[in-house]
């Protein structure tokens, strides 16, 4: 059984880096690059991307779905949701009308998160069970290092790819090449999870009143909660709208964000390890804590960019925001296996992303509609022009700053003390 559990551990990591290829195709530049295909606007791409997510919410469904076989569940929805991914490359070629086009999109998409975050809370459960408590810090810490690796290699490869046929009028067939990019992938996914073995047990089924009255119940809950609804906000106000930004304002190529992208992969990697140990060693709250101090910097030097710096300024941004996120996405999740407990786990998965990620989508709309009317109107700083960007750039560094001292007093201050 041992044996199997340490194969199932490898094989994970490799599940995760071929998802995380998938998720970089339909999203960031890739995914403006296919909007300004279909003729949609910088604000509409932006909240698009921002489904990522919004699609969180989406994961409030496992509450409310009985799974018996959870390895069956998670494949099929893997496959449905990575399928539809691969069908949103294929709808520029299509003979049906623009706005048509424009519907299937957004309805593919908006599909494919649903049915990819519903599932979402019961494989993370599940895969991330087969890690002993001991070692969570270090492991996702090797299998974060192993996507961005892949991820770094496709994100590149992908990117010159665009350029190359772009620039001789041939972006359809790039289009053709990402959906059989995206097509292999999946099928190798689906292969990889087949071979994991599965959960030694199986959630417990319980009714919808016993689990939101336990979870009602739970102050450790609502202080996780209140941490990933401080992310997403700061996340989600001006960042949707960098891979646009960078397009169209700044005059960036496709193969100059991938090598952009790469710098802050590379961080991320360098970091990866020693957050993790650093997380093993005190707490996934503490290494959150310094995590944001990074991501308040990423913001800064984005404030700053502008077409004459933007290279350095955005490869800056990059930097800082890939430290960022070596320790935060672990973090997050970690949070949850640390400090609740393994029978309310699926559910507190499903709620606490579901919470954050509904609060970002409202900050990207928002957001959104004050940057179109930003770029309407023009907007300066102390007689400064500035794009809407850079401002909405600024306001990211306040609320990173509150994030910071919400960790420090609910999280770190409350519940990693009463944890010991």
């Amino acid at each position: 059984m041992e044996k199997q559990r340490e194969r199932s551990l490898k094989l994970y990591v490799v599940q995760a880096a071929l998802e995380y290829l998938v998720a970089l195709s339909a999203s960031g530049t890739f995914l403006a690059k296919l909007t300004g295909q279909l003729g949609m606007s910088d604000s509409l791409t932006g909240i698009l991307t921002s489904l990522m997510t919004m699609g969180c919410l989406f994961q409030m469904l496992a509450l409310l779905i009985h799974v018996r076989r959870v390895k069956i569940f998670v494949i099929l929805s893997s496959l449905f949701s990575q399928f539809l991914f691969m069908i949103i490359y294929l709808l520029p070629l299509t003979g049906i009308s623009p706005s048509l086009k424009k519907a299937a999109f957004v309805c593919a998409l908006f599909s494919a998160h649903l049915v990819l975050n519903a599932a979402a809370p019961y494989r993370t459960n599940w895969l991330r069970g087969l890690v002993k408590d001991s070692s969570r810090g270090s492991f996702s810490a090797t299998m974060e290092m192993v996507s961005l690796f892949v991820g770094i290699l496709f994100s590149y490869c992908m990117g010159a790819v665009f350029d190359h046929l772009e620039a001789y009028g041939r972006i359809q067939t790039a289009l053709v090449v990402m959906a059989i990019t995206i097509s292999v992938c999946m099928l190798l996914h689906l292969l990889v999870l087949t071979l994991v073995v599965k959960p030694t047990r199986e959630p417990a089924q319980r009714s919808l009143r016993d689990t939101f009255k336990s979870l009602a119940g739970s102050t450790n809950l609502r202080r996780i909660i209140g941490a990933y609804v401080a992310y997403q906000s700061v996340m989600n106000v001006a960042a949707p709208f960098y891979a646009t930004y960078q397009l169209h304002e700044l005059g960036f190529s496709l193969k100059t964000v991938a090598l952009l992208t790469i710098a802050g992969n590379l961080a991320r990697m360098l970091v990866s390890r020693a957050w993790g140990r650093y997380a093993d060693r005190t707490s996934f709250a503490r290494m959150l804590e310094k995590c944001f101090w990074f991501i308040g910097l990423s913001f800064l030097c984005a404030a700053l960019a502008t077409p004459r710096n933007g290279v350095v300024m955005f490869g800056l941004y990059y930097v800082f925001h890939g430290i960022a996120m070596g320790g935060t996405n672990s973090a997050m999740t970690n949070m949850v296996f640390a400090y609740m407990p393994e029978e309310e786990r699926v559910s507190a998965l499903a709620v606490c992303p579901a919470v954050g990620g509904m609060t970002g989508f409202a900050v990207t709309l928002v957001f959104g509609a004050v940057l179109s009317w930003m770029q309407a109107e023009g907007v300066s700083l102390f007689g400064i022009p500035l794009y809407a960007q850079q401002m909405l750039s600024l306001v990211c560094i306040p609320l990173t700053i509150l994030s910071i001292f919400y960790l420090r007093t609910q999280i770190i201050g409350r519940i990693a003390q009463e944890n010991n």
